[in-house]
């Protein structure tokens, strides 16, 4: 005679019912957790930013040209901050996110400045390394990413510094940072006051590599990379943004636009969701 589910008790037909479902709910939310999202957004007129996305703190403001100023005044820090999380790796798959920014800039001395500094920094670092510093009052050359109260900071970054700190090497300089302002990687790098800098970061994950290359309208060409697991210095999901300071010495920091553009390489069975943002 056939097997027939007919022939169960109701009791155990009811279980094997229940265990698949529950396999199946469970496998939709581990297929969930693995969503791999992109984001890519393009600003050129910061007039036009959308104030849900994006946070403006400490000395930054907006011109009505669209540029943006990240200081203005001795001893400040400001910054811009990218509001929505962004996933740089996933935990349940292991994969990390290729990424690329790039960034136009104007750093100038400051009309009576004796001299100028201090610098600022493309950041990526986790949600409360970025709230623990925003209120204090912190000196330049930290570019207000680094908190010295704290036993560890925890960030990569790329600095465009022109002002020599005890940390420093003895130039101006473009560095890779992780978890210091101690550069693991620098080349000598000058602001050529008042030049316009177009700045290519990109983070490579065949090879592990954070590099960056600077142009100036000079024509001046800089360029540094280094070596960098990701996964091994952050946390899965991360903020980004862009911070500036003083201190005693006095420069304007303008932002002129910003592109940042992250995504996973495509996975088999594995979902991305995009996050597409333009302002020009």
């Amino acid at each position: 005679m056939a097997f027939s589910p007919s022939y169960l008790p109701t009791q155990t037909l009811f279980s094997v019912v229940f265990v698949i479902f529950t396999t199946f709910i469970l496998l939709l939310a581990r297929e969930g957790k693995a969503q791999h999202t992109d984001y890519l957004f393009d600003i050129n007129n910061f007039t036009k930013l959308d104030p849900t996305k994006f946070t403006l703190q400490g000395s930054a403001r907006i011109f009505r040209d669209g540029v943006l100023s990240l200081t203005d005044e001795p001893k400040k820090v400001g910054r811009i901050l990218y509001s929505d999380p962004i996933q740089i790796w996933n935990k349940y798959t292991g994969a990390v996110a290729n990424f690329e920014t790039t960034i136009s800039f104007v750093i100038k001395n400051d009309t009576g400045a004796d001299f100028p500094a201090d610098g600022l920094i493309f950041f990526l670092a986790p949600k409360k390394q970025v709230e623990n510093i925003v209120n204090k009052t912190l000196i330049g050359g930290l570019l207000g990413i680094v908190d010295l109260d704290t036993a560890l900071n925890q960030f990569v970054g790329v600095e465009f510094d022109n002002f020599v700190n005890g940390w420093d090497p003895n130039y101006s300089h473009v560095g890779i940072d992780v978890n210091s302002l101690t550069s693991l990687a620098t080349k000598p790098w000058t602001t050529n006051n008042g030049s316009l800098h177009e700045v290519r970061i990109v983070y490579d994950i065949a090879t592990r590599t954070l590099s960056a290359t600077s142009i100036d309208d000079r024509n001046e060409f800089f360029f540094v990379d280094q070596v960098i697991n990701l996964k091994d210095v952050l946390p899965d999901t991360i903020t980004i943004g862009i911070s500036a300071a003083i201190d005693e010495g006095r420069q304007l920091h303008h932002i002129h636009s910003w592109r940042f553009h992250s995504r996973f390489e495509s996975t088999p069975n594995i979902n991305n969701n995009n996050h597409l943002v333009s302002y020009a």
